[in-house]
C-alpha cells in the first residue's frame, strides 16, 4: 500500500527475479504462426508419403 496512490491495483506483484507471466501480442502471433507452419509441414509430409 502506498500513501499517495492507495492499494496496489494488481493482486499479484511479480518479484524481481521471476520471469514474465504472459506473452506479448507479438510473441503470441509468432508462436501461432510457427505452430500452423509445423502442422502444415506435417500434413504435407504425410500426403507426400501416401501418394504413389
Amino acid at each position: 500500500m502506498n500513501d499517495r496512490k492507495g492499494f496496489i491495483r494488481s493482486r499479484e506483484m511479480r518479484r524481481a527475479y521471476e520471469a514474465r507471466r504472459h506473452f506479448s501480442i507479438l510473441e503470441t502471433i509468432i508462436l501461432f504462426l510457427l505452430i500452423m507452419a509445423d502442422m502444415l509441414a506435417a500434413a504435407y509430409s504425410l500426403l507426400m508419403a501416401a501418394a504413389p
